[in-house]
């Protein structure tokens, strides 16, 4: 890998990670002729934009050890987990439940076999018998960075910056602001690393040759476990909501969300204006891309924005549709009883993934898992988070039906 420049200078690159003069800004080409440039050659003319984005975990998955704080790890207490020293750390990856270590082999990267555990504050295993056979550069890297190529090890840039989700911006930067850029509601942007899979000719486990807004992810990817195929395995509960990270994409194809579009194009409505408002997200935000080819229904960026500009946008999103006069229940669509400050996402997007050692990853499959059906040890959408631990599930079971029974979701 070179580091060439593009435009600008890529100071950041050199600077946020010392020593690593092959990740950079790289004029990567793309497959319609257009280059990846990196996340610095939109400052010029998008500076606000770009400094909102400079503030998420997306700008920050990698991080040099010298960055001030961003070794969260404890390397002072002996450890029989953790076997390598702080000085053979090349980047921390992560930093807010987990954080993971790499380091260099004969110009490869690979993670170290331990990780630490951010809110439990302790060590644990990772591949520790196979860890410097697992090169980053088929796992890692192509989610985390910029155009990532697992065949030569080349990138972009370091971190999930601009152009993993609006595409390659060389001609854009080029003809200033007049050339191609992809705004898009389009899901396969987030669902390809928010999703499990292998490429389909197994070169690397994710969709190396995806293009945002070029191809597809279902024709590039080989999904881990469609939850309809591997309900109660260690990666899906057996309802078929997620029991392992990084599966959010899977089981958000199954929700009403992901087939919004398509329920009005059922009942004739597609065109209808008033009905797209809540029923297209590109619609809605008037996307360039999205006005003249509606293709998809209620999208990631409906709730996560990815600069944000605003606080708290999740859970405050649902009820700019689902208004009391227009859920299913109507006004009788209540939240939970014993409390008033349940959170519609509290009961339809439980806590059902687990990482980091604590269940902490919603389902998006917006449906309430109701204690009785659920498996043995799985959170369900009364005894999750916070709520109603407490109680044995069998009464936690009945005060359910005795609360919801008469309306049936």
């Amino acid at each position: 890998m070179k580091l060439t420049t593009f435009v600008m200078s890529f100071i950041t690159a050199t600077s946020f990670l010392p020593g690593w003069s092959a990740w950079g800004a790289e004029a990567t080409p793309h497959s319609s002729g257009n280059v990846y440039v990196g996340s610095d050659s939109c400052v010029a003319c998008h500076s606000k934009t770009h400094a909102a984005w400079k503030t998420t975990l997306h700008s920050r998955m990698y991080q040099s050890p010298d960055q001030p704080a961003a070794i969260l790890g404890d390397f002072e207490t002996p450890s029989t987990v953790r076997t390598f020293p702080r000085s053979q750390i090349k980047s921390t990856i992560g930093s807010r439940w987990e954080q993971m270590y790499f380091t260099e082999i004969d110009g490869e990267d690979y993670v170290l076999p331990a990780k630490w555990l951010i809110q439990l504050k302790r060590w644990e295993p990772f591949h520790r018998d196979d860890w410097n056979k697992r090169p980053m550069r088929t796992l890692c890297h192509g989610c985390h960075a910029v155009a990532a190529d697992p065949k030569s090890g080349s990138m972009t840039e370091v971190n999930i910056g601009c152009e993993s989700c609006h595409g390659p911006g060389g001609d854009h930067v080029k003809d200033r602001g007049r050339g191609a850029i992809l705004k898009s509601a389009d899901p396969d942007i987030c669902g390809r690393c928010h999703s499990r899979g292998r490429s389909k000719d197994g070169v690397a486990d994710f969709a190396y040759t995806y293009r945002p807004g070029e191809n597809r992810l279902i024709s590039l990817v080989s999904f881990d476990g469609a939850p309809e195929g591997q309900q109660g395995t260690a990666a899906w509960w057996a309802d078929g909501a997620e029991r392992d990270r990084h599966q959010e994409y899977q089981t958000y194809l199954e929700s009403g969300h992901a087939k919004a579009l398509a329920t009005l194009r059922k009942i004739g409505k597609e065109n209808d204006p008033t009905c797209l408002r809540c029923h297209s997200t590109g619609t809605r935000l008037s996307l360039e891309s999205e006005k003249n080819a509606l293709r998809f229904g209620v999208t990631c960026i409906e709730c996560h924005v990815s600069h944000p500009k605003e606080k708290g946008r999740v859970a405050s999103t649902c009820v700019t549709c689902h208004t009391a006069a227009e859920t299913k229940w109507g006004k009788k669509h209540w939240p939970c009883p014993d409390s008033a400050k349940v959170l519609c996402i509290d009961c339809h997007m439980p806590l059902t993934g687990q990482t980091a050692g604590v269940f902490n990853i919603r389902s998006h499959s917006m449906k309430v898992i109701a204690p009785a059906i659920a498996s043995p040890g799985q959170p369900n959408s009364c005894q999750n988070g916070a709520c109603h631990k407490v109680l044995d599930i069998s009464e936690m079971s009945a005060r359910f039906r005795a609360a919801y029974e008469r309306n049936p979701s």
